[in-house]
């Protein structure tokens, strides 16, 4: 949505010079008219181009009565261009969302999402040409997984993690998987390989003790979140984790 608006506050600056132009060689007033292209774009240009040029006997006659527009005109789009470079630089038209793919818990879910299903055939058809192409494997393996396909997203993850058995983030989201099956016993058994393998993944720390209070291991739960809230107690998974230990 972000770019969407840059790209066309862009158009609407291009329109509205452009009109600016074909107005100063009409001898009409180029702000007015800039101010026409920018919020109408191709309506106005047409519009521009219907009306008449103004004849010598016309400007003389409004010669004096309005102010010299290209001052403001040029202040004008210094500003605009100024405004989205601020925007640009704050983060305000940028995506920032982090690229951090490993899944926090909350409920278990088994509903499957099929409008996902032309990439899964894509990224299955890749790996089926090149089975070394293991990041189109992983991202096959968090696709599946997105989409409710579970077994088959866990078993994408097995063959990643026989590559590349350290990757906790990949062994998180697959015991992910095995949380949303309700198998709680494997879901544990993965995160805890995920925590021996990071012991700081705070992620994991929280998952295991979202899974622990779903099996009804309810201190052992209360260890992990207190483990995932010390880990760092001001980001969002710290909070989460602040919040569960107050609600149970």
């Amino acid at each position: 949505m972000e770019i969407i608006f840059f790209y066309s506050v862009i158009i609407s600056l291009i329109a509205g010079n452009f009109s600016a132009f074909i107005a100063k060689e009409k001898n009409r007033n180029h702000l007015g008219w800039f101010f026409l292209g920018f919020f109408f774009s191709i309506i106005a240009l047409i519009a521009l181009i219907a009306v008449p040029k103004l004849s010598n006997k016309e400007i003389k006659e409004a010669d004096g009565k309005n102010l010299k527009p290209i001052v403001i005109y040029l202040i004008l789009n210094g500003g605009i261009v100024i405004l989205l470079i601020i925007f640009s630089l704050t983060g305000v038209l940028n995506s920032t969302s982090i690229d951090n793919r490993t899944e926090t818990l909350s409920n278990p879910s088994s509903s499957v999402d099929l409008n996902n299903m032309n990439a899964i055939n894509d990224l299955e058809e890749k790996v089926k040409q090149n089975p070394q192409d293991y990041v189109s494997l992983l991202e096959l393996a968090h696709l599946k997984n997105d989409s409710g396909l579970l077994e088959a997203a866990i078993s994408d993850y097995k063959k990643y993690l026989i590559k590349f058995p350290e990757n906790a983030d990949a062994r998180v989201d697959m015991g992910v998987c095995y949380f949303n099956l309700k198998d709680y016993t494997n879901a544990i058994k993965e995160m805890e390989s995920a925590v021996k393998t990071v012991p700081d993944h705070q992620i994991a720390h929280l998952n295991l003790g979202v899974v622990n209070l779903s099996a009804g291991n309810i201190e052992k739960s209360k260890e992990w979140l207190k483990k995932a809230y010390d880990l760092n107690p001001t980001n969002e998974v710290g909070l989460k984790a602040e919040q569960l230990l107050k609600n149970h």
